[in-house]
Parts: structure tokens; C-alpha cells; sequence
């Protein structure tokens, strides 16, 4: 008798963890599609091109919609910007932001495109590929957004124009 009893103790504690964290994702997987971003028109700064090496300065504006009943703190962003095939340059958010329950707030992605480097790479991507292909192409942010809950895959095309 005392036996059977340890094993259905076992097996409640087994199906309520179980339970809990069945209840725990479900929950996590509802906040997370109530997270939205969409992006602004960047400020993209030439004047350092006249330096060496060349460079291109980008702030580009990422609002961020926070559709779930609490608040979210958005801790950081780590991704890269592409042309094409082309990596331009690895895009931060240099400081999170708590975004306050049913509200958005709007953070800026800065990256530094290094001229003489896109230039060598399009180059040889011309040699490899042809003309055509290396030269029509979309810009591309690939990242994640890292959330006090969970984190927001990130891939989207942008106009830095």
C-alpha cells in the first residue's frame, strides 16, 4: 500500500510539472505573437566617406509594439544588414527600453557601413556571379530581438533612402 502511494505521488508531481510547463509556453507563445515591430525612415550620414577609411553612419528607427497586458523589457538587438549576399555591417541597439503594456516605444539600430570593405566585397562578387546579380539586390536586416520573456526572430527588407 505504501508503495502505491509514492508511485501516484510520483506520477501527480510528473503531470503537473508537465502541466505547468505545457501552461508556462502556452502563455510565452501568446505574448510573443503579441509582439510587432515595424521600421522608420533611417538617417544615414555620408560625411564619412571624406575619412579613412570610408565610412556611412545609419540610425534606423525601429518601433516596437507591445500588444500583451504587462510590459516587456526589450534587453538588446544583435544582427547584421546585408546587401544581397553582401555583409554591410553588424547592427546593435546600444541600450534596451521597457515598452509598457497595450504600448510601443521606439528604439534606433545603429550601424557603421565600412565603404572600402562593400566595395571589395561587390567587386568580388561581380568576378564570381556577373553583373546583374550582385548589383540588383535588396537590402536585408537578419537578427533577434532579445526580450525579458523570449526572443523575436527578425528578418525583414529595408530602403536606406
Amino acid at each position: 500500500m505504501k508503495d502505491s502511494n509514492i508511485v501516484y505521488k510520483g506520477l501527480a508531481f510528473v503531470g503537473i510539472f508537465f502541466l505547468g510547463k505545457y501552461l508556462l509556453d502556452t502563455i510565452v507563445n501568446a505574448a510573443y505573437n503579441r509582439i510587432s515591430y515595424t521600421f522608420g525612415k533611417p538617417s544615414v550620414d555620408f560625411r564619412g566617406l571624406a575619412n579613412f577609411p570610408p565610412v556611412i553612419k545609419v540610425i534606423l528607427p525601429m518601433t516596437i509594439i507591445n500588444k500583451n497586458p504587462i510590459g516587456v523589457t526589450v534587453t538588446s538587438f544583435v544582427g547584421e544588414i546585408f546587401y544581397g549576399n553582401i555583409k554591410l555591417s553588424d547592427v546593435i541597439i546600444p541600450q534596451g527600453e521597457v515598452i509598457p503594456a497595450n504600448g510601443q516605444a521606439t528604439l534606433n539600430l545603429n550601424f557603421n557601413i565600412q565603404g572600402t570593405q562593400v566595395i571589395n566585397d561587390i567587386v568580388a562578387s561581380l568576378g564570381q556571379t556577373g553583373t546583374y546579380s550582385t548589383l540588383i539586390n535588396v537590402i536585408k536586416l537578419k537578427g533577434v530581438l532579445e526580450t525579458s520573456m523570449y526572443r523575436v526572430p527578425i528578418e525583414t527588407n529595408l530602403s536606406l533612402v
